[in-house]
């Protein structure tokens, strides 16, 4: 009877501290939550959308995470925010996205290898862009036209697909004139033209990135994700706002060949001799869906176009790189 009553009361403790371990971890999740609901909504009066350094320091001061700045400001990258501004009546050689593209009089519209014409995308006039507006490698004067596949066939993951989406580049000095669509594009896939305004920006790794994850605890993770940037947000350069997951891998394993359509491509026995190359490839251009242009990616997604620095400085744009991510 003794041992049958030890038993009960054994059983009765261990039942009790499991109870009252669930409560103590079930109130400090509530805790947590009602304390990061509260930092939310402080950061939204107090912080807003990231896109100056001074910004981003206060954030760091202001919400606990101060004893990581050391370790972050060397990362903050500099980019160039793009606004839009719907204008039909651009001069020729302006910077836009959307609209007829004005390409050199000897450049014919750009095609897929089976014939298909690509919708164009937007072009930069490089001379707009102001060296102090980290710039970076670009060329200081010159156009920049992107182009991607007009039914949107062509995802990233596959080698086979780099005939879906041009970058070209144009010296200055070359004479310009505004080509029409082909006949054989759907009015559809073109979009609508937008004047370009350009400004300096910074941008915060994803809280993704290992660099991130690897300095916070779980908590300051939360935090960290508080971080917002504009919600159309079209750019050039810095971190990229990724819908699902860092690229640059992809762009790395894809270039060399491998097809990254299922998480074969990330096992396959070259990857990872390649992976140290990923950290050459940096965010060229950045494009989101946006109702001002008409353009819709995927869902409610973006265009990312990346190069290689080493491509970027010798201005090989014919080896970039175009993702499309959305939700």
């Amino acid at each position: 009877m003794k041992i049958v009553f030890f038993l009960v009361l054994l059983v009765l403790f261990v039942t009790l501290k499991l109870m009252t371990d669930k409560n103590k971890k079930t109130s400090e999740s509530n805790k947590a939550r009602m304390t990061l609901k509260a930092l939310a909504v402080r950061y939204k009066r107090e912080i807003g959308e990231i896109r100056t350094k001074e910004k981003i320091a206060e954030f760091f001061n202001q919400f606990g995470l101060s004893h990581h700045w050391k370790s972050f400001q060397p990362e903050i990258r500099k980019e160039v925010h793009i606004e839009l501004s719907p204008n039909t009546a651009l001069e020729l050689g302006k910077s836009k996205f959307g609209g007829l593209p004005d390409l050199p009089t000897h450049i014919a519209w750009f095609r897929e290898d089976n014939g298909k014409p690509l919708s164009f995308v937007g072009q930069l006039n490089l001379s707009e862009l102001s060296g102090a507006l980290g710039s970076g490698s670009l060329p200081e004067k010159g156009m920049l036209y992107f182009f991607y596949s007009a039914e949107q066939e062509a995802w990233g993951f596959d080698p086979k697909d780099s005939d879906k989406f041009k970058v070209f580049y144009a010296p200055d000095g070359t004479e310009l004139v505004k080509k029409s669509g082909p006949d054989d594009l759907e009015n559809y896939h073109n979009y609508l033209p937008c004047g370009l305004t350009f400004s300096e920006a910074y941008s915060l790794p994803n809280w993704e990135r290992a660099f991130a994850t690897h300095r916070f605890t779980d908590f300051e993770k939360e935090v960290y994700m508080l971080v917002e940037y504009p919600e159309i947000n079209h750019k050039l350069f810095g971190y990229s706002n990724a819908v699902q997951g860092e690229m640059e891998l992809e762009c790395q394993l894809v270039t060399n060949g491998i097809n990254c359509g299922d998480p074969s491509g990330y096992s396959d026995p070259r990857a990872h001799a390649l992976e140290k190359g990923k950290e050459d490839w940096i965010l060229l251009l950045q494009v989101d869906s946006d109702e001002k242009t008409g353009m819709m990616w995927g869902d409610s997604g973006r265009l990312y176009f990346w190069i290689r620095q080493q491509d970027l400085e010798q201005l090989h744009f014919d080896k970039a790189w175009c993702i499309l991510q959305c939700y």
